[in-house]
């Protein structure tokens, strides 16, 4: 029971571990400065230390069926944060905090529950995952599952640097850099950038849905967008112009929907 709530090819090493070919990127090898500028930027989020979380294998109580095929159970890599008895609380890849409640009885299907694995085996394993065939199910794959966010896979290296699992970190971290490059059309001047862009475009998602709830005051959506713009910094010479541009989309909102303004508390 649930409580909350293009890659590139990569080739097999002699060490067994696996590397990106530089001749996929549109940019060089991210540098060490680079990651460590990311990394430092992240930790100011207050996200819990992972450093010691074990990595699990949760069965959410979701199944899915496409296409006539047999119910498949639905599994989300995480980390274990806190155990109560029979409920667990887990943080997501894409940072998301969750509680569940492991069932003992009920259909295979719908059990909830979670399984410890190892972080190394399991990392390359998903690494493995690239030499399959794009198209497979198994491609881009951890713990069965799809891997393909910029921000789980940055997550994921950064547990793995703190681990002590350079070159695995090395690998994700490259790979975090390629997915957030695949998804925007103006490049970022760096992974940290990325970082904060991604992250920061989720935050204002939630803060434009958030309009839908009339118990949200005005000052707390206000918050909401102060929060964007204080701790996701843009870079320097957009600062100013993404000031304006969130401004002027909050007005044009307050135009737009009038009405629905206006069952908003002023407090």
């Amino acid at each position: 029971m649930r409580h909350a709530r293009d890659q590139p090819d990569l080739r097999r090493q002699p060490c067994g571990l696996f590397f990106l070919r530089s001749s996929h990127f549109s940019r060089p090898a991210i540098g060490q400065d680079d990651v460590k500028s990311a990394i430092a930027w992240f930790d100011t989020l207050g996200y819990p230390d992972l450093s010691k979380a074990q990595l699990v294998k949760v069965a959410t109580g979701q199944f899915r069926s496409y296409d006539g095929q047999p119910a498949k159970k639905e599994f989300r890599p995480a980390f274990l944060l806190q155990t109560e008895g029979d409920s667990f609380k887990i943080i997501t890849l894409g940072l998301n905090t969750e509680w569940y409640t492991s069932t003992r009885f009920g259909s295979e299907l719908s059990s909830v529950g979670y399984e410890a694995v190892d972080l190394k085996k399991s990392v390359g394993d998903y690494l493995n995952s690239f030499t399959k065939e794009r198209k497979s199910d198994e491609y881009s794959r951890l713990l069965g599952e799809p891997l393909v966010n910029g921000v789980e896979r940055f997550v994921l290296a950064r547990v793995c640097d703190q681990r002590g699992l350079t070159e695995e970190a090395k690998t994700l971290f490259q790979l975090a850099k390629e997915a957030f490059s695949s998804e925007r059309v103006d490049k970022a001047e760096s992974l940290r950038q990325d970082l904060i862009d991604h992250m920061a475009q989720t935050q204002l998602l939630a803060a434009v849905n958030a309009f839908a709830n009339p118990k949200i005051t005005r000052s707390e959506l206000l918050a909401k967008f102060e929060k964007i713009i204080n701790a996701y910094p843009a870079p320097a010479q957009r600062q100013g112009q993404q000031v304006k541009e969130q401004w002027d989309w909050y007005t044009a909102v307050t135009r737009l929907w009038p009405n629905r303004m206006s069952g908003f508390s002023n407090e």
